[in-house]
C-alpha cells in the first residue's frame, strides 16, 4: 500500500508554517522539560539536539491516545526494524488479539504520517529512530511503561513464533531476536507478566541452538529466579526451570554442576506430584543418564529400575516410553556386562516398538 499511505500523510501531515507556530508557543516549555531531563543519545556525553525533540514533541501531541500507547510498546524493543508478521493475526486466532493487531497496525500508519518511524517494503518491517524510543520511554509514568512493556512480550507471545530449538523456526525467530533480547533485559520487566517466562526459556533455547551458550546460561539462570520470585522454592514451575539449566549444563559438559540442580528438581516434583508420576520418571531419568555419564553405573540402575516401573504404571506395559526406558537400562546392563539381562530388556522393547 505505497500509494494509500503517501495520501494519508499529505492529509495530516502539518505544514512547515504549523508547526512553526506551534513551536515558537511551545518551546519555551519544552525547553524547562527538556533541561531537567537530559537524554543520553550516541555517547554519555552527546545530548539530542533540542529542536529535534521539540518537533517530536509537537508530533507527539497530535497522535490519539491509542497510537501513543502502541508507540511506548514498541519502544521498549530494539531499535533494529521491528518485523510486521508480528502482527499478522492467525485466522484462528481469538477475536482481542485480531482486535488488538488491527489497532497497532492503524497507529503504526498513523505514526509515520509524523514522521515518527520509518516503515519498509521489503520485508514490512518499521523502525522507530532510537532517541524517539528513548524520550517516549523516559517522559511516560511507570505504570503506563509497565503495561506497555507487558503488551510488547505479549505481542511476540502471540504471534508464535515457533520452537527456538528447531532451524526451520528461525526465518521468524533472527528477526524477533534483538527485540526479545531487549524486552528480556528491560528494567521494566514486570514479574507478573504471564508471558515473561515463555520468553526468557524461548530466547535460552534461541541461543543455546546457536551456541551462544553465555548468554543461553544467563537467560535459563533468569526463568529459574522469575520463577523462584514468583511461586517460591518448591513449585513444578522451578522445577521446570531447574531441569532446562541442568540440560544446559550438562549439554555443555558441566556434569557437576548440573546434578544437585536434577536432585532438587526431584524433590520438588516428587513433592508436588507424588513418587509415581511420569514427570518424575523424566526426572529420574536425566538423573540416571547423568550417573552413568560420570561413571557411576551402581547409582544409575536402581533410578532406571524405577523410569520403567512408573512408565509401565502410567502408560501400560506397551507404550514407547517403556521401550525406551528398557532400552537405557538394557544399555546399562550391556556396561557392566549383563548380556543375558540385557538382551531380555532389548527384545522386550523390540516388541513394544514393533
Amino acid at each position: 500500500g505505497g500509494i494509500h499511505r503517501g495520501a494519508r500523510r499529505s492529509q495530516q501531515r502539518l505544514t512547515l508554517a504549523g508547526y512553526l507556530v506551534i513551536y515558537k508557543e511551545e518551546a519555551a516549555e519544552l525547553l524547562g522539560w527538556f533541561n531537567q531531563l537530559t537524554i543520553p543519545y550516541a555517547g554519555p556525553e552527546e545530548v539530542g539536539p533540542r529542536p529535534v525533540l521539540i518537533t517530536w514533541k509537537t508530533s507527539f501531541d497530535k497522535l490519539d491516545a491509542d497510537t501513543r500507547f502502541w508507540l511506548l510498546v514498541f519502544a521498549h524493543y530494539a531499535a533494529d526494524p521491528i518485523p510486521e508478521f508480528l502482527l499478522d493475526s492467525a485466522p484462528e486466532a481469538p477475536d482481542e488479539v485480531k482486535t488488538r493487531h488491527r489497532a497497532a497496525l492503524k497507529a503504526i500508519a498513523q505514526a509515520e504520517t509524523y514522521s515518527l518511524l520509518t516503515r519498509y517494503d521489503d520485508p514490512p518491517r518499521f523502525k522507530l529512530h532510537r532517541l524517539v524510543q528513548h524520550i517516549i520511554r523516559l517522559s511516560a509514568p511507570e505504570a503506563e511503561r509497565a503495561s506497555a512493556w507487558t503488551m510488547g512480550v505479549r505481542v511476540m507471545a502471540e504471534s508464535r513464533p515457533g520452537d527456538p530449538s528447531d532451524v526451520r523456526t528461525w526465518a521468524r525467530w533472527n528477526p524477533l531476536q534483538s527485540h526479545a533480547d531487549v524486552l528480556a533485559a528491560s528494567p521494566t520487566a514486570v514479574i507478573q507478566s504471564e508471558h515473561l517466562n515463555w520468553l526468557l526459556n524461548c530466547l535460552a533455547l534461541l541461543l543455546f541452538t546457536k551456541s551462544l551458550n553465555s548468554r543461553a546460561e544467563q537467560r535459563f539462570r533468569d526463568a529459574l529466579k522469575l520463577n523462584e520470585f514468583r511461586h517460591g522454592s518448591n513449585h513444578q514451575e522451578v522445577a521446570t526451570s531447574l531441569g532446562n539449566l541442568a540440560t544446559f549444563l550438562q549439554a555443555t559438559n558441566r556434569l557437576s554442576e548440573a546434578e544437585p540442580l536434577m536432585w532438587r528438581a526431584l524433590r520438588i516434583d516428587e513433592a508436588n506430584f507424588g513418587a509415581g508420576h511420569h514427570k518424575v520418571a523424566i526426572d529420574l531419568n536425566n538423573l540416571a543418564v547423568l550417573l552413568q555419564d560420570t561413571n557411576r553405573l551402581a547409582e544409575a540402575e536402581p533410578l532406571m529400575r524405577r523410569v520403567v516401573k512408573i512408565f509401565e504404571i502410567s502408560f501400560g506395559k506397551d507404550h514407547p516410553n517403556v521401550a525406551t526406558s528398557l532400552n537405557n537400562l538394557a544399555q546399562l546392563l550391556k556396561t557392566t556386562n549383563r548380556l543375558t539381562e540385557a538382551e531380555l530388556l532389548m527384545r522386550g522393547a523390540l516388541k513394544i516398538d514393533d
